[in-house]
């Protein structure tokens, strides 16, 4: 629940953003200071390697990326970062994370 807070705090605009599979919702959203944040979770016992486009909010961009899973409670577990409008980051098995790129 804090890491869907603190993507949508302040009624931040959402994005339509779409999954190529049925076990993982997306939630997409952009801050006042140009921030953008990906929410994914996912439903299924199977974790996901993901790469998304978000080539129209950014081109290039360094992240954080939050987790929520068996092991990790909302804990920051890597940087990924957007090259050419793409970022490639894992979803665990029935967990979430949450990804701010800048």
């Amino acid at each position: 629940m804090r890491m869907a807070i603190r993507g949508l705090q302040g009624c931040r605009n959402t994005y339509g953003t779409t999954a190529s599979d049925s076990n993982l919702t997306v939630m997409t959203t952009r801050d006042a200071s140009g921030a953008v944040y990906l929410l994914v979770s996912n439903k299924s016992k199977n974790a996901f390697n993901v790469t998304a486009n978000v080539s129209a909010l950014l081109a290039s961009a360094t992240g954080t990326q939050w987790q929520y899973d068996a092991s990790h409670l909302d804990v920051v577990v890597a940087n990924p970062a957007v090259t050419g409008g793409q970022a490639s980051f894992a979803v665990p098995a029935t967990g979430a994370v949450l990804l701010k790129f800048q």
